[in-house]
């Protein structure tokens, strides 16, 4: 589930209300929301504009950081958990973890089995760019 499942709900419902149209979200190596936006005083014609987000424009917190810098080699949770210093999991943990997974920066060695204990972490090629642009 998206980090900002809320906002993207309302971007969905008032995107037609006021603008005319739903917003478009593209996904590649280079993230696009396309949002019409009506011309003040102007009601049938709408402008559109567009937003790219590529790997270093993606905003990221400080735990997502850490994660990341130790993901370099795949991690189970429990062994993140000890080197972020967490004495188990919280919503901080668990919201970076799916943040990280949505922006498509880590993924899991066994996606077919969520809450296996042998699940780990590891960064994507995308991730790796990334880890560039932090360290």
């Amino acid at each position: 589930m998206p980090m900002n499942w809320v906002g993207m709900r309302k971007m969905m419902m008032y995107g037609k209300k006021y603008g005319g149209s739903d917003p478009q979200l593209i996904e590649g190596d280079v993230f696009r929301t396309i949002i019409s936006v009506p011309e003040f005083g102007e009601k049938q014609e709408a402008k559109t504009e567009v937003a790219e987000v590529g790997v270093h424009d993606i905003r990221l917190t400080e735990t997502m950081k850490k994660i990341i810098m130790l993901l370099i080699e795949p991690k189970l949770t429990p062994q993140l958990l000890v080197q972020l210093g967490y004495p188990r999991r919280t919503r901080n943990f668990e919201a970076a973890i799916n943040g990280l997974l949505d922006f498509k920066l880590i993924e899991m060695t066994l996606p077919d089995k969520l809450r296996s204990k042998n699940q780990q972490y590891c960064l994507t090629e995308k991730g790796m760019h990334l880890i560039n642009g932090i360290a």
